[in-house]
């Protein structure tokens, strides 16, 4: 009866053994797979992350793109407000000019007259010509933000 008793422990214990070492065998297996797997984990994470600070400065620079716009396009209303002002009064000084000299076509006017008047002319046509040029250097500026803010938008658009 010991014979038999001894013989199935020995069985059993054989059994136990057996089933420890394939457990074994299965958790260094899978350990090994983890080890291979955790390299691209973590290589996909660190993408995912770049990918993510990318996202948010490109989204940080368009607001400031949009806000530059805006403020520029402010800029450029003001300076057209300025300009239709500076038009109407050269339009008006025009008018006032010509009916001046209506007035003096009958009165000569002296050398120093002339050349004031010649001096003051020129000066208008500077002033104008100056305010004429702002205005298409904002007019130059806005279309270059804009055509920036729609590449950063098919961007953004690519990215999303």
């Amino acid at each position: 009866a010991n014979k038999v008793e001894l013989e199935e422990k020995k069985k059993t214990k054989a059994q136990l053994a057996k089933g420890a070492l394939v457990a074994e065998k299965k958790m260094s297996k899978l350990r090994e797979e983890l080890s291979k797997a955790t390299p691209k984990m973590v290589k996909s994470n660190e993408s995912l992350q770049r990918n993510k600070k990318k996202l948010q400065l490109l989204q940080t620079n368009l607001e400031k793109t949009k806000e530059d716009k805006d403020s520029r396009s402010q800029d450029v209303a003001k300076l057209e407000k300025q300009l239709k002002e500076v038009n109407d009064a050269e339009r008006l000084y025009d008018a006032d000019q010509l009916k001046k000299a209506e007035k003096r076509s009958k009165v000569e006017l002296t050398d120093a007259q002339r050349e004031e008047f010649n001096q003051k002319k020129a000066e208008a046509g500077s002033k104008t010509f100056k305010f004429k040029r702002e205005r298409d250097a904002t007019e130059n500026r806005a279309n270059v933000d804009k055509g920036t803010l729609e590449r950063l938008e098919g961007k953004i658009a690519q990215l999303e």
